[in-house]
């Protein structure tokens, strides 16, 4: 689910999505529906930065989803960084923030 209220922007807009949220949000709406949360964290933290850059700070003078390919050079190491992410999660530790895990 897309994080953060105040992150919403062209990009959402362009791909259908209506609201985002945050951890605890999420954590609350899942135990009112009955659910009992076994698990909760943020991912995709270390790229999290770029998308604050693009989405908030640089924005395109077009807006459209930034969701596509990129060049190999780039692609391989943002899949390198979410695959580091991946690996610490799987450890069992949590993305407190937006900042640091």
């Amino acid at each position: 689910m897309p994080a953060y209220a105040w992150m919403y922007s062209y990009h959402d807009r362009e791909v259908g999505n209506l609201r985002r949220y945050t951890r605890g949000g999420v954590d609350d709406l899942l135990r009112t529906a009955g659910f009992v949360i076994t698990g909760s964290t943020y991912w995709n933290t270390l790229l999290f930065p770029l998308a604050v850059l693009r989405r908030k700070i640089l924005p395109p003078a077009d807006p459209a989803s930034d969701v596509g390919h990129f060049p190999a050079p780039v692609e391989a190491l943002c899949n390198g960084l979410m695959a580091l992410e991946h690996g610490w999660l799987g450890l069992g530790r949590r993305c407190r923030s937006v900042i640091r895990c």
